[in-house]
């Protein structure tokens, strides 16, 4: 089957026709699907993901409805969002357990109505319910996939296949080839690279934060929520960490009232005070040269974020970036002031500068309290005497770098 140019655009257009009627009903899906390429192939029979593109067997779209074809490119996008193409499965039980969890989240999304999620040649509505009959959104792939696997065990393959592709009760050959009635093959699953994975992480983020601004949290699905919540959290201890640095500056540690978890334990433990917690003078550099991904800087945003957090809002200080220079750092005391500083950079990194810049602009910063640099810790170091006394700590986004002073702390990278 050659197609003509006529075709092609014929095809191309009722893609895009299809995904800008998606944007205007639901916002998560529409946004994150302009990141996604479209394209045509031959001979694969339905429709197919690798990360960055989704591809259409042409005699496949001209067997589906408008209406189908959106919940096609939805069911695509959510493999993507959930990172399926990228964790090399490549056996039945866990193609069948992605595509549960998909076709849930689709369905809730959409109102839990069954018809956002039929297509009439691939079976009607697709499979979206655990053997128990719960529903896939409820669950992570992982989780769905042992359900799946102590299932067979109790109750056979073919019982437990019927019963999540809704044949119970149909002794009927045709019906029971179930691998004919998935919607899309996942056999381009794993031919990109981890980077492609990473990148739809700061686009889950960002479109999260775009929607909860606008007020359309709603079009947020369940499980994304919770991945949002995963990919924002900081991993430090702020509290406990600053508490070694600038105990001075930290009067809620106090044995009045003890911490009430531990009352009946025999062991009196320090609680926190919320009333006298407040942390000021604190400078934050972030490292943004060439080597600090993008991904790594937004989770270093993540962590200075989560220390405001974690001090309810009581977390006064600066934020500067550096590479081989160092951009002014600007003073920040909420969350909101902390958000419109972009970062700047894209050098080499020099950890010199930084010091050297705090010792030629001492004004600026009449009561620092602590030097808290964010980064992955490639470049030379200075000795610990251009800091002058003041305390150093370094947050590594790895396990490979150990700064010669200061105290280290470690984030695990998402890169």
């Amino acid at each position: 089957m050659n197609l003509t140019s006529e075709q092609i655009k014929n095809y191309s257009k009722r893609i895009l026709s299809a995904r800008t009627h998606i944007l205007l009903n639901n916002g998560f899906f529409g946004i994150l699907l302009m990141h996604l390429k479209f394209g045509l192939e031959e001979g694969i029979n339905t429709a197919a993901t690798d990360g960055m593109k989704i591809v259409f067997d042409p005699k496949f779209l001209d067997g589906i409805t408008d209406k189908e074809l959106e919940f096609i490119l939805m069911h695509e996008l959510m493999h993507v969002v959930l990172k399926h193409p990228f964790r090399l499965n490549d056996d039945d039980l866990s193609n069948i357990a992605c595509d549960i969890v998909v076709n849930s989240t689709i369905k809730h999304a959409m109102g839990d109505n069954d018809d956002s999620i039929s297509v009439k040649n691939f079976g009607g509505v697709s499979m979206h319910l655990t053997p128990e009959g719960q529903e896939g959104y409820l669950y992570s792939v992982e989780e769905i996939y042992k359900i799946l696997y102590t299932a067979i065990k109790k109750d056979g393959y073919d019982s437990v296949m019927n019963k999540i592709f809704g044949n119970e009760g149909d002794s009927s050959k045709d019906k029971n080839k179930n691998e004919d009635k998935t919607v899309d093959s996942h056999e381009k699953w794993g031919s990109v690279g981890k980077d492609v994975s990473d990148d739809w992480d700061k686009r889950i983020v960002d479109t999260c934060n775009v929607l909860k601004r606008q007020g359309q949290s709603s079009s947020i699905p369940k499980i994304i929520e919770i991945l949002y919540d995963e990919l924002t959290s900081p991993q430090l201890d702020w509290r406990m960490l600053l508490n070694d640095f600038i105990s001075e500056e930290i009067n809620d540690y106090s044995f009045t009232p003890p911490d009430r978890r531990y009352q009946d334990s025999g062991f009196f433990l320090p609680d926190f005070n919320d009333v006298d917690a407040s942390v000021n003078e604190l400078l934050f550099m972030v490292d943004t040269s060439g080597s600090m991904s993008i991904t790594e800087i937004s989770e270093v945003y993540n962590e200075i974020k989560g220390a405001i957090d974690q001090f309810n809002g009581k977390l006064e200080g600066y934020l500067g970036f550096f590479d081989s220079v160092v951009v002014p750092p600007v003073k920040f005391s909420n969350i909101d002031e902390l958000k419109v500083i972009k970062p700047r950079g894209g050098g080499g990194t020099s950890f010199y500068a930084v010091f050297e810049y705090i010792e030629e602009h001492q004004e600026d910063f009449p009561s620092l309290q602590c030097i808290i640099i964010l980064t992955d810790g490639h470049s030379n170091y200075p000795k610990e005497e251009i800091a002058h006394g003041i305390p150093v700590l370094w947050i590594i986004n790895n396990e490979k770098m150990t700064p010669p002073f200061g105290k280290v702390a470690r984030i695990k990278s998402k890169s």
